[in-house]
């Protein structure tokens, strides 16, 4: 049995992303999966949960608000996007 949690996020810095053009003229550029593994690299916790810090293996800097607290610092994750939005997904072995 596995434990999911999803929940939206909020850029944590400000990535110039590539337009629609770009990235038509580079098919490089786009990654065909619409999801990511990360790796949480900060935590900041509290009695309502904690904001966690995440950079994705294209270096994008992210973070997620997260209800619990059993998350550390080091864990790998898998973080969804679609339409604009990040969506964060537990996993305890992102392949």
């Amino acid at each position: 049995m596995a434990l999911v949690c999803v929940t939206t996020i909020a850029n944590a810095q400000t990535v110039r992303q590539p337009n629609l053009e770009e990235r038509a003229a580079s098919p490089n550029l786009g990654d065909s999966s619409p999801s990511q593994s990360g790796t949480i690299v900060g935590i900041i916790s509290g009695p309502y949960g904690s904001v966690l810090f995440v950079k994705l293996e294209d270096n994008t800097k992210l973070r997620f608000h997260h209800p619990g607290t059993s998350i550390d610092q080091g864990d790998r994750i898998f973080v969804f996007q679609k339409n604009g939005e990040y969506f964060l997904l537990e996993s305890a072995t992102p392949e």
